[in-house]
């Protein structure tokens, strides 16, 4: 931008006669340029114009030719004059800028006479007409220029020696500007730049190195082979130092690592060497394995030394802090102990089982005073008979032996709890830490996967089953006593619940294929309650059966009912079952065996004594059924809701049809008797079987009894006149000799099924007469089927019977 002078337009001169003297109005501005200028430069706010003015600009130049002083200075007046008729607008070049910064444009508003002279002209016809070669450089320059807000047209453009300064300035500021610019686009390729030099330097060695080789290309053979020798012997000892090295890292330890083994207290640090110490241990069958195993030998027995050393130290220390942690004799006291120690502890458990004999030591320890401490709890919690305890012995319970037996297996599924949770968190690493802010180590999360591999969990379950174990004596002692002394059925069956209930609990927490001898003790206990059952029933039949011997409890005759000892026994027998229980499971888990041993004692057994005690009745066999169908009839009514008893049920059920069979039959003879047919219902029955006739023609095959004095007429009069007497009243007779059975139905069946053999009989024998007497006129029997039916009150089964009705 210094491309005027200062003093072209220097009008500070003190000189009149210079100021008198006005110089000459100089040209229009002549700029040479290109016409396609304005097209390129349509991007910029500093290059606009109106078409007025590119008009204006061209006839300007196109006026230059006139050499004339006058005519130029009228072109000259009239061009200023037309500029400032003419909005400002349309002749501002920076018509593109905010009002606020528009300095230029106000410039030429209020100066438009005062025109660069031919120096301003040449520059800047210079710059544009180079314009088309360097269009990016220039287009970059403007930008910058339309980019600055501070700046000063007004100084920019002045002729004296501050306008010469403000251009200096604003060429310096531009050229900075383009220094940082340029800087900041160099410091991107300074890492290339770099990596290429580091490169090249050494492409460089390579070179020198290619060319002293292809200098040297005729070396002596001997001294090549010497070469070869040496660099073979060097990357040998090169690989023998890494063998050492790999040796001495993997196979021996640091003289600190020694002394921290033989005299620094536990740490964590203390068992990551011992891991070293224990990992050199086992690698060392790799070098026994060679030809000369000394050296394992050696290093294995070293090794060993260490071990054993490090594990009678950590054997100390975990006695220590057991014995510091137990002190109150009660469980684990964790605020003596600090978790960084619990978590030693846990460490240390997991080494000594690689080693027997201090981890039996160790656990022998604590299984000893962890069962005392368990043991010595149930005594008190059983024995202890002071009212004003707070913790509520068990003892308190000891009036109800459900309860009490509850209360004991109570007790010890919490201590199983309690004593799996502390072990645990003595034995397995990878139980969780009570702190919060507890974070485990690199070498305690290797330590969990190899606990997870090693399966410790075997180690921490033999210790609970042992501990556990020394509550099986104390267990069984209280338990066994209370079931011995029990004779109460139902208290006895719920008594197995609860045992078989917490041995399902006491699994879940032990495990299935545990093998604690508490699960062994509950088994023993439940086949205790079983064979109490058994004991107690047959010790009450034996009661009863020696009781039905005298004779203070001999049947009486007017009753037949079933007898108080049966109700008693089934009421209290029938109680193992629950209450109407539908489940098919077995009561107290009996085997198929021993479930038929049960159904034997509650039924049969009992059956052959109301048998035999029936046999001892006075009166006739009628009153014997009777009394057997009314205690069989008690025992299905007692057992028809229990589903378990369903086999036996129907067997029940089999012998009351029998019985009322016979009973039946039993009544059928007797209305034979009474009605004086009996000895012709045998005949009858001889001659053709009364099951077999099936139409009319068969009673033919009777026509032989005309010749037989009972089917004489005089004696078929008899007959009927003994039906005279007799039927009207057999109703009543049947219902008072089955009036003794208890149940309605079974009575029902009885009169119904005699009075119907009766009444099929007596139609045979009334067609059997009618038949042999069709010639007579008189009337010999005067009863038709349906009188006798009516007479019975069998009226259904008289039309129901087709052989009857036809």
């Amino acid at each position: 931008m210094d491309f005027i002078d200062f003093d072209t337009y220097d009008t500070g001169s003190n000189n009149d006669a210079a100021i008198t003297s006005l110089p000459e109005p100089a040209p229009p501005l002549l700029l040479p340029i290109n016409t396609n200028l304005t097209s390129k430069f349509k991007g910029l706010s500093l290059l606009r114009n109106s078409n007025a003015d590119e008009n204006a600009i061209k006839e300007d130049g196109q006026q230059t030719t006139v050499n004339n002083t006058t005519q130029t200075a009228e072109k000259y007046a009239k061009l200023s004059l037309k500029l400032f008729e003419e909005p400002v607008a349309d002749t501002n070049l920076l018509s593109g800028l905010p009002a606020s910064k528009s300095t230029l444009n106000d410039h030429f508003t209020t100066q438009n006479t005062a025109r660069p002279d031919s120096i301003l002209s040449t520059k800047l016809a210079n710059v544009l007409n180079n314009y088309g070669t360097n269009e990016s450089g220039l287009r970059d320059a403007l930008s910058i220029i339309q980019q600055k807000s501070d700046l000063d047209l007004q100084g920019l453009i002045r002729s004296d020696m501050l306008g010469s300064i403000h251009r200096r300035s604003f060429r310096s500021d531009i050229e900075s500007g383009l220094l940082k610019e340029h800087t900041a686009v160099l410091r991107e390729f300074q890492p290339v730049v770099q990596k290429v030099e580091s490169l090249g330097q050494k492409i460089t060695k390579l070179n020198e190195l290619n060319t002293a080789v292809n200098d040297n290309h005729a070396i002596d053979p001997t001294v090549l082979k010497k070469i070869e020798d040496l660099s073979t012997k060097k990357n040998l000892l090169v690989l023998k130092k890494s063998i050492l090295q790999s040796f001495k890292k993997n196979f021996t330890l640091t003289q600190y690592e020694e002394h921290y083994l033989s005299n620094e207290d536990i740490s964590i640090e203390y068992f990551q060497i011992l891991h070293k110490c224990k990992t050199i241990h086992t690698n060392c069958s790799i070098l026994l394995t060679l030809d000369n195993p000394v050296l394992g030998v050696k290093i294995m027995e070293k090794m060993s030394k260490f071990l054993d050393l490090s594990y009678q130290r950590i054997s100390f220390f975990v006695s220590t802090q057991l014995e510091l942690a137990m002190s109150d004799g009660t469980r684990y006291n964790s605020s003596k102990n600090p978790p960084q120690d619990l978590r030693l502890m846990k460490i240390s458990f997991f080494y000594l089982a690689n080693n027997l004999k201090y981890f039996d030591d160790i656990t022998t320890k604590l299984v000893t005073s962890r069962s005392k401490t368990i043991v010595d709890d149930f005594m008190y919690q059983s024995n202890n008979a002071d009212s004003f305890d707070n913790s509520r012995p068990i003892i308190l319970s000891a009036h109800d032996p459900i309860r009490y037996i509850g209360d004991i297996l109570a007790f010890v599924h919490s201590t199983i709890v309690n004593e799996i949770e502390l072990i645990s968190s003595l034995f397995q690493i990878s139980q969780d830490s009570e702190e919060p802010e507890y974070e485990r180590s690199e070498f305690e999360e290797h330590l969990i996967k190899m606990e997870n591999l090693e399966d410790v969990n075997r180690s921490l379950k033999v210790t609970i089953e042992r501990i556990l174990g020394a509550l099986s004596r104390p267990l069984k002692v209280r338990t066994e006593q209370i079931i011995r002394s029990e004779k109460r059925l139902d208290v006895l069956q719920k008594i197995f619940g609860l045992l078989d209930l917490y041995k399902v609990m006491f699994v879940k927490q032990l495990g299935k294929d545990s093998e604690c001898s508490l699960l062994e003790t509950l088994d023993s206990l439940k086949s205790l309650c079983t064979e109490k059952v058994f004991g107690v029933l047959k010790e009450r039949l034996t009661i009863v059966e020696k009781m039905l011997a005298t004779e203070e409890w001999a049947l009486d005759d007017d009753s037949l009912l079933a007898p108080d000892w049966l109700r008693e026994w089934l009421d209290e027998s029938l109680l193992l079952f629950g209450d109407g229980s539908s489940s098919e499971e077995k009561p107290m888990a009996l085997t198929d065996e021993r479930f038929s041993d049960l159904c034997c004692l509650l039924i049969e057994k009992p059956s052959e004594l109301y048998n035999k005690q029936a046999k001892t009745l006075k009166g006739d066999k009628v009153s014997s059924l009777i009394y057997r169908l009314n205690c069989l009839d008690l025992v299905t009514y007692k057992i028809v809701t229990i589903s378990q008893l369903s086999e036996t049920q129907e067997k029940v059920q089999t012998t009351i049809k029998e019985l009322e069979e016979t009973l039946t039959t039993e009544q059928f003879n007797l209305l034979l008797k009474d009605a004086g047919l009996d000895i012709h219902q045998q005949l009858i029955q001889l001659v053709f079987p009364l099951e077999q006739i099936q139409d009319d023609d068969d009673y033919f095959m009777y026509s032989s009894l005309i010749e037989n004095k009972l089917f004489g007429k005089a004696k078929l009069l008899e007959i009927d006149t003994q039906l005279h007497e007799f039927l009207p009243t057999a109703l009543v007779d049947i219902q008072q000799a089955v009036f003794k059975i208890s149940s309605p139905s079974i009575a029902n069946d009885v009169i119904t099924g005699s009075s119907g053999k009766f009444l099929k009989l007596y139609e045979v024998f009334y067609k059997i007469v009618k038949m042999l007497y069709e010639d007579d006129p008189d009337t010999i029997l005067n009863f038709t089927a349906y009188d006798v039916s009516t007479l019975l009150g069998v009226e259904d089964v008289y039309r129901r019977s087709p052989t009857i009705t036809s």
